[in-house]
């Protein structure tokens, strides 16, 4: 939490998913998704929060009531002071007023954790250590702490995976919305009907957890040698998400690898490392040469040095 010295009191700001209250998280994704079907831009995103945290928000002197006590006052302090004192005293409330504004909008500039700008493109923030919804019975784990341990099964992740790049692919709202509820019933082992009746921010927050766990795999230092064979400069993140996971299943029982739906997905990645190094070693000791499998599998010759080594 980044904390914020105030003149008689502080304020917390969180930097990270972790940092965020389990009773905001929903909120959190309801202004997500209307960020992202641009309802709201990312600087409405930040001060709908920086109010939902702190409970501070932009001044709006509106009304009535507001009007008549300013009338009031400032008539009876030019009466009384002077038209010279008068204008000093305007000009000290305007220069507060736009002290106190300033001051809002960058503590809201400080709200990052959800995504960042990069120019007008707005960068997502699938950086979860725990599942920030994980407020239901046999919530699905994936804990990132000194080690990784999730109850998160090979088929599981295969399934929600397929969904998840059929949510990316589709821009029919009904297919977008089936997707989101079809993930949560698969990682929560809930049925369709009990997932309509929750408020749609949290099958999509369920997506977007699911997303940095996607992104874990892809990023790390081991696992992502399975992603670089389909690197190319012009793929971005979206469509780099879809991994052929069943067919991958099918090719590791094919292979004799005595590996059930059921198991972990942290098993099922080491059985994907294990099997790509027993084919590149069986393609070398064929004769092929690193260079010729590097141009053939579009791996590089260091990782296919650092997988036979």
């Amino acid at each position: 939490m980044k904390t914020i010295s105030l003149k008689r009191s502080t304020i917390s700001i969180p930097e990270s998913w972790e940092d965020v209250r389990p009773d905001h998280i929903p909120a959190v994704f309801r202004n997500l998704i209307l960020l992202f079907s641009n309802e709201i831009t990312p600087f409405q995103f930040q001060i709908n929060l920086l109010i939902l945290f702190t409970g501070y928000r932009p001044t709006k002197k509106r009304g009535i009531l507001f009007c008549t006590k300013r009338l009031f006052y400032l008539t009876f302090y030019r009466i009384f002071k002077g038209k010279r004192r008068f204008i000093e005293m305007l000009n000290q409330e305007n220069e507060i007023d736009e002290n106190i504004q300033f001051n809002l909008i960058q503590l809201a500039e400080t709200i990052t954790f959800a995504f960042t700008l990069d120019g007008k493109k707005i960068i997502p923030n699938y950086d979860f250590n725990h599942n920030p919804l994980s407020g239901w019975i046999d919530a699905p784990t994936f804990d990132r702490d000194v080690t990784v341990e999730t109850n998160i099964t090979a088929r599981q992740f295969i399934d929600c995976v397929d969904l998840l790049n059929a949510y990316r692919q589709s821009e029919d709202p009904k297919v977008q919305t089936f997707c989101l509820n079809k993930i949560m019933c698969v990682l929560y082992g809930l049925s369709m009907p009990r997932v309509k009746t929750y408020n749609p921010e949290i099958p999509f927050g369920v997506m977007y957890w699911f997303t940095g766990i996607v992104m874990f795999f892809r990023e790390h230092p081991v696992y992502s040698v399975l992603y670089e064979s389909s690197k190319t400069e012009e793929d971005d993140d979206d469509s780099k998400i879809n991994l052929g996971m069943s067919e991958i299943l099918l090719y590791l029982e094919k292979e004799g690898y005595s590996f059930v739906e059921d198991k972990n997905v942290i098993d099922f990645f080491n059985a994907q490392v294990k099997g790509l190094k027993d084919s590149i070693n069986t393609a070398l000791s064929s004769g092929l040469k690193p260079d010729e499998l590097a141009v053939q599998t579009g791996i590089s010759i260091y990782t296919i040095n650092r997988l036979t080594s």
